[in-house]
């Protein structure tokens, strides 16, 4: 089916994500930080990108992790080359000042958007909505 890229730096979601990507007959990669994600989209193709907005760094949450993904992927396509769906997910919308983040994701060039707790189908059938073309 798909190969999907996904930083998720919660190792419990990003197992979830795995099993049910992998479930769904999709080969995903998951990376633990911006850094690792960029890495692995320079050298790998992909047909969608899934990325947490917050995500650890040095043991603290922040949330450009995600947003950095985002943009570079946007400034990939600002110079021509295509990019992949992009879904941009967070579980920290409940947080004052974080609500708007999902929002900016958008605007920064998500695809679309997913709010943390999410059931599986949820984005199994976001994924195959985004990539109908491709199947």
């Amino acid at each position: 089916m798909a190969n999907i890229l996904v930083l998720e730096d919660d190792e419990i979601f990003a197992s979830l994500l795995q099993v049910s990507l992998e479930q769904a007959g999709h080969f995903p990669i998951i990376c633990e930080d911006a850094t690792e994600t960029i890495a692995q989209y320079k050298e790998y193709d992909f047909d969608l990108v899934i990325t947490d907005l917050i995500v650890k760094k040095n043991n603290r949450a922040i949330p450009d992790g995600g947003v950095m993904v985002i943009s570079f992927l946007q400034g990939r396509a600002r110079d021509g080359h295509p990019i992949p769906p992009i879904i941009a997910m967070s579980g920290a919308t409940q947080r004052p000042g974080l609500e708007q983040l999902l929002v900016t994701s958008k605007d920064l060039g998500a695809t679309a958007t997913l709010t943390k707790p999410f059931e599986p189908a949820e984005l199994l059938a976001l994924i195959d909505q985004l990539l109908q073309p491709l199947t």
